[in-house]
């Protein structure tokens, strides 16, 4: 029985040592936006991360802002994956990345035949080593040890894209001169 809570404690000492090594690792964060039309602009990321151990988790988001206006898209995404040689994950968001279209906010105030508009998209990805519990126990005698993440990962930015309306230049005010 003494041989049997030695070898549960050496286990425990052992995962806990691989706490260390338990960060995780980008692969690939892609944050994709601007304009695609006269109306329309597009915004995803692409966040990939792996892991040395058998959890991991990895998330993204985004919001866009244009002309006072605040469009926030897809909730924030979270993916968990448990991969007995160290998971590795990608999350989209939108999913699937074909729906990442939004109509610009306050594009009717934006003059026609200019470029006066102005939208930011602001984005975050994260990858974090997700917690870890393990028990050993034999006739009635055991030990459970709970790791907590080791570390995670964090990435973000703001993104600023001139917004530009065609057509024709419209002077409608007395004394308004088109150059």
């Amino acid at each position: 029985m003494k041989t049997h809570i030695t070898t549960a404690i050496a286990l425990g000492l052992a995962l806990m040592a691989s706490q260390a090594n338990a960060i995780p690792e980008w692969i690939e964060t892609t944050p994709t936006f601007g304009q695609v039309n006269n109306s329309t602009i597009q915004a995803t990321l692409v966040v990939k991360a792996k892991a040395p151990r058998p959890m991991l988790g990895v998330g993204g988001g985004f919001s866009i802002r244009c002309a006072g206006s605040t469009l926030v898209a897809e909730p924030v995404e979270k993916l968990d994956a448990y991969d007995f040689f160290g998971p590795e994950l990608t999350v989209n968001v939108p999913t699937p990345l074909t729906s990442g279209y939004y109509t610009i906010p306050g594009w009717s105030s934006i003059p026609a035949g200019t470029c006066n508009g102005q939208c930011s998209m602001t984005w975050k990805a994260e990858a974090v080593d997700s917690v870890l519990a393990f028990s050993a126990s034999t006739q009635g005698v055991g030990a459970t040890f709970t790791l907590l993440p080791a570390g995670g990962l964090v990435r973000g930015n703001t993104i600023i894209r001139d917004i530009c309306r065609s057509g024709t230049p419209q002077c409608c005010t007395p004394g308004c001169q088109l150059p």
